[in-house]
């Protein structure tokens, strides 16, 4: 199964923390940016932890640096700013974080609102976009760029039961919290997080539990902790592999396993937990390829991201900030600004 990672980048209302001098590199010792990414991603474990998704007798995998790698060409292009205090409030927010979070905003990698803030775009209110500053929104116009406008979405009150929603995985706000936003052909409104034991088809369990099957339909349940019985449909908690019939720790780096659920790294090659990305030329069908590179369809190996101007026949063989658009390598941030 491909992993697919996409940038996602929305602003917020104005009141949002000011947007500081941007950061070019985020490789180098003591970067900002990769500081703030390694502590999001530790954030985001403890708070899973607390929360009941993921084990609390493993220990947190070692921090990633993914974001660093999305805001890296927007910065280096000099068309988006990071804020260095709004990801400093952000990381507050994750550290005090409830469990009542819309699970669709997760699933966009952002969670509270004002970690929406931390990367900011330059074009001001009119101002063809590209990324706008926080506070505005790009909307599409007659012109090829479209306008950074006022985006009020963030200040209204966030819907409730019943009420329409616009999901977060689309740039939307979600929903207050305890309740998800959800749904299909009717169009998408809050519905309330299920507690254990109910129904749960097409539903939204809250966090901590998990869509279990069980004989007169599924159900909401907690997820397996370490050493309880497992089996396809009754699933282990995060950090934890079902093996033998019996959740267990995630396995390191060279045990032997039989699929890549198995391993820490989320990678199993040649019944081998392998290193968590793949490189270039190496198997990516069921891991993420390295910094720099894509998982190329044709032949399931990593290959290089293309550069801006760069010709590209499918969606991820641009670097990141950029998009495959008629068969080039291109970016509204740079061809707006």
């Amino acid at each position: 199964m491909r992993q697919t990672y996409a940038v996602l980048v929305v602003l917020v209302v104005a009141g949002c923390p000011p947007v500081e001098t941007p950061t070019s590199d985020a490789s180098v010792p003591g970067d900002p940016v990769e500081a703030y990414c390694r502590s999001l991603s530790r954030e985001q474990c403890e708070w899973e932890r607390r929360c009941g998704t993921r084990s609390t007798e493993v220990p947190c995998p070692e921090p990633t640096i993914d974001c660093a790698e999305w805001y890296r060409p927007l910065l280096d292009a000099g068309v988006a700013r990071f804020s260095a205090s709004a990801a400093s409030s952000c990381l507050s927010q994750w550290a005090d974080a409830g469990c009542a979070l819309d699970p669709s905003s997760l699933a966009g990698g952002f969670g509270p609102v004002v970690c929406r803030a931390v990367l900011g775009g330059n074009a001001g209110f009119g101002e063809p976009c590209g990324l706008c500053e926080p506070g505005l929104v790009c909307q599409p116009g007659s012109g090829a760029c479209g306008a950074c406008v006022i985006d009020s979405s963030f200040s209204r009150r966030l819907p409730r039961e019943g009420e329409p929603c616009q999901s977060p995985i689309v740039d939307g706000p979600g929903c207050a919290g305890g309740f998800s936003c959800t749904g299909w052909d009717g169009g998408l409104v809050c519905e309330p997080m299920l507690e254990a034991g109910a129904k749960c088809e097409g539903k939204v369990c809250r966090l901590g539990l998990v869509c279990q099957s069980a004989e007169g339909g599924s159900t909401c349940q907690p997820a397996r902790e370490l050493g309880a019985p497992c089996d396809p449909g009754h699933v282990c908690k995060s950090g934890l592999a079902c093996l033998g019939g019996s959740c267990a720790p995630l396995k390191e780096m060279g045990a032997p396993c039989a699929d890549f659920t198995e391993c820490q790294s989320q990678r199993c090659l040649e019944n081998v937990c392998a290193a968590a990305v793949a490189q270039l030329g190496e198997a990516c069908e069921s891991t993420r390829c390295a910094s720099g590179l894509f998982c190329r369809e044709a032949d399931s190996v990593c290959a290089l991201r293309a550069p801006a101007g760069a010709a590209c026949a499918e969606v991820e063989a641009c670097l990141f900030g950029l998009q495959c658009l008629d068969g080039t390598c291109r970016s509204s941030a740079l061809e707006c600004r």
